[in-house]
């Protein structure tokens, strides 16, 4: 009887954190949204991904977790997406708008993530497109 019961609790429990722990675009997106380093990395070893997927768009609202990050002020996940990806690219996913035309160095002043706001603007290629626009 014991031994069933361990199978019933394993099926109900395991059947509803199973999809989360899989689903990877959740585990990313949450990654970036708390700032956590430590877990992006882990996407990229455990996972067996690279940096371009880390910077898949989310199909509901075209984000990328760049968008995220700069929402929230999380200014080491913003360093290590800086550092991993080629300088062209990074300025590029942060002019990148999403589906309400929204660019993450826009979503950086909007929220008050002053410290990203201010790694944005000291990037000359970044201030010359926005000039240009």
């Amino acid at each position: 009887y014991a031994i069933q019961r361990k199978k019933e609790a394993m099926e109900q429990s395991v059947s509803k954190i199973l999809p989360l722990l899989l689903d990877t675009r959740t585990r990313l997106f949450t990654a970036g949204i708390n700032g956590n380093v430590g877990e992006l990395c882990k996407f990229m070893v455990v996972s067996n991904k690279n940096v371009k997927d880390l910077m898949q768009k989310d199909p509901e609202s075209n984000n990328t977790i760049l968008h995220r990050i700069c929402t929230k002020n999380r200014s080491k996940a913003f360093s290590f997406l800086q550092s991993v990806l080629p300088k062209e690219e990074f300025i590029q996913y942060l002019c990148q708008a999403n589906m309400t035309d929204q660019r993450p160095y826009e979503y950086s002043v909007r929220y008050g993530s002053i410290s990203i706001a201010k790694k944005i603007f000291d990037i000359k290629e970044v201030r010359a497109k926005i000039e240009n626009n």
